[in-house]
C-alpha cells in the first residue's frame, strides 16, 4: 500500500471539516449562528429561514436561548425571516398540535418581502444577532 494515501486522505478530511468548498463542487460554504431577541428576551419559538436569489435557502428551529446553528451554508447574501413553530405530534394520537405564532415576533418578520433582516454568509464561521422591533 502506498504510504502517501493515508496522509492524503487525512488532509482531505481536515480540509472538509474546516469548511471551505464542498467536495466535488466550486460552492464555498460557511457555518452560521443566529441569535434572535425581542425586547431583550430570546425568541424561542419558530424557525429561522434564510433565502437568496437563485433558490438558495436554509433554516433551523430556534432553541431555548433564541439561537440557531446551521452548517454547510452556501456563501452569499440572504434575506432572513422567521416561520411559526412547526406542528407537533399529538400525544393522544389525534391530529397534530398546531402552535400559534410566537407572541413576541412582529408579523413583518414572517415574510421575506417585509423582513429587513439580511445576512452575508462568508466562508468559515459567521454570527448574526438580530433584535426584532415593531
Amino acid at each position: 500500500m502506498n504510504k502517501l494515501i493515508p496522509g492524503a486522505l487525512m488532509m482531505s478530511l481536515i480540509l472538509v471539516s474546516c469548511g471551505g468548498k464542498t467536495p466535488g463542487t466550486d460552492k464555498k460554504m460557511g457555518s452560521v449562528k443566529f441569535s434572535v431577541t425581542y425586547s431583550g428576551d430570546p425568541v424561542t419559538q419558530g424557525t429561522i429561514q434564510i433565502l437568496a436569489d437563485g433558490g438558495k435557502a436554509a433554516g433551523g428551529e430556534l432553541n431555548d436561548a433564541g439561537e440557531v446553528y446551521l452548517s454547510e451554508v452556501e456563501t452569499g447574501n440572504y434575506t432572513v425571516c422567521l416561520a411559526p413553530p412547526t406542528a407537533r405530534p399529538n400525544p393522544e394520537g389525534g391530529p397534530p398540535i398546531m402552535p400559534k405564532k410566537a407572541e413576541n415576533v412582529p408579523d413583518k418578520y414572517y415574510s421575506p418581502e417585509t423582513s429587513h433582516l439580511k445576512a452575508e454568509v462568508k466562508e468559515g464561521d459567521n454570527e448574526f444577532t438580530f433584535e426584532l422591533k415593531e
